[in-house]
């Protein structure tokens, strides 16, 4: 597992969740009840998921704590590279944990 793919069940949840408070296909079609609750019960399966990736992210090197930090916490990165310390920029944390897989 990767960050984007973090980001990609995050914005999936996101549109699922619209698209249920919408409770509209196009303007003037309108979702049943059944398409309802099975995107409602998609969006708990992927809640889940994310939630068990970000469990399973090792928190005993440097890109494993900067990645919690940024999915619990929701830091920016550059709050995440001034707790680090070091010379690590915003840049390069974001990068960093970008490439990162675990």
């Amino acid at each position: 597992m990767t960050y984007r793919e973090i980001k990609k069940i995050e914005e999936s949840i996101i549109r699922l969740s619209a698209e249920v408070a919408c409770g509209k296909k196009s303007a003037s079609e309108f979702f049943t009840a059944e398409e309802i609750i099975q995107k409602e019960i998609l969006i708990k399966e992927l809640k889940e998921k994310r939630a068990f990736e970000i469990r399973r992210i090792p928190l005993d090197c440097i890109e494993g704590r900067c990645l919690h930090m940024k999915l619990t916490r929701k830091l920016t990165w550059q709050q995440i590279a001034f707790r680090i310390g070091g010379s690590n920029t915003k840049d390069g944390v974001r990068m960093m944990c970008k490439r990162f897989k675990w």
